[in-house]
């Protein structure tokens, strides 16, 4: 949907994931559309430079993430440095923790989930609904991660896409909480950049920030949240 913002009008037309014999809601647009063709969708496999940081030395498209996998639905897709921050793991009605993030974005399974979680949600009954809104950002457009760099140290696995998510979350999710924090090379959601000693990160106010990876965990784990009603300070 950036595609005709940024001079890639060409390229959004190009792109079509109408398949009428395939339940895309099912496999998803890009399972679904390998599995009725046999191959990508057409443009996707198309490298922009606008969702690479040059600093990045990951691969131009997509792999598979073990090199023995058989499903080929998300290989030769354009890479992409950036990603939608998910947040870190809420805590759940009953107490324990929940796979739902407090970020801006998240998986579709958050969205149709029939469980108790669905009230940690702004959507309040099971079913697809709207997208976020400002007015869900009540921590503050300036004090909320919208998009950061995560260029992944492992060139060969959980490459992002441009296009979407190819496959698995990582192709378009990071999180930003104590176990995800900037630049390790220990857990695979975290975003992470080849800059030395921290990443680039855009605010939902339009802002963009370099975060330290020595940045307190708290106030990373603040920042990644929407609603938390903690106060930031300086960062």
């Amino acid at each position: 949907m950036l595609l005709p913002m940024l001079e890639q009008g060409n390229l959004y037309n190009q792109i079509n994931t109408a398949i009428g014999s395939v339940d895309l809601a099912v496999k998803g647009p890009f399972g679904g559309y390998f599995t009725a063709t046999g191959v990508i969708i057409p443009g996707g496999e198309t490298p922009l430079k606008m969702f690479r940081c040059p600093s990045s030395t990951i691969r131009p498209t997509t792999k598979n993430d073990d090199g023995s996998s058989s499903d080929n639905s998300g290989v030769g897709y354009g890479t992409s440095d950036y990603f939608g921050n998910n947040g870190t793991d809420l805590t759940d009605t009953d107490g324990g923790n929940s796979d739902q993030g407090d970020g801006v974005f998240f998986k579709l399974e958050d969205h149709v989930t029939s469980s108790s979680e669905q009230n940690l949600q702004p959507w309040a009954s099971a079913g697809p609904q709207p997208a976020l809104r400002f007015r869900d950002f009540t921590d503050g457009t300036s004090n909320t991660i919208v998009i950061g760099e995560g260029s992944y140290f492992n060139s060969d696995e959980d490459q992002g896409a441009w296009i979407g998510d190819v496959g698995c979350d990582e192709s378009v999710l990071r999180k930003a909480s104590p176990d995800s924090v900037i630049n390790t090379t220990l857990d695979d959601d975290a975003f992470f950049s080849f800059h030395q000693g921290g990443c680039q990160f855009t605010f939902a106010d339009g802002s963009v920030h370099f975060l330290s990876e020595n940045i307190s965990s708290q106030v990373y784990t603040f920042l990644g949240a929407r609603r938390d009603g903690r106060v930031v300070g300086e960062f």
